[in-house]
């Protein structure tokens, strides 16, 4: 179980970055 928590830990890290890259390409938008 141990040896797949860290491709869980990287898999979650690039979800939340793919999140923020669209957030901040919205926010430039908009100002």
């Amino acid at each position: 179980m141990s040896a797949v928590e860290p491709y869980a830990v990287v898999g979650a890290v690039m979800i939340c970055d793919e999140m923020f890259i669209r957030f901040a390409a919205d926010y430039k938008k908009e100002f």
